[in-house]
């Protein structure tokens, strides 16, 4: 059966676009705190 292997497919998407969400809203909520290991490109 196909469909196992696409349903398969549709929770590995899921997963990635769960995954962005959570590193994009991270940065969002942590932004204001000065101490962010991606300081070091925002102060050149």
């Amino acid at each position: 059966m196909k469909v196992k292997g696409k349903r398969r497919t549709i929770w590995w998407l899921l997963a990635i676009v769960v995954l962005g969400l959570a590193v994009w809203g991270w940065r969002i909520l942590n932004a204001p705190l000065p101490k962010l290991p991606d300081a070091g490109g925002a102060q050149r």
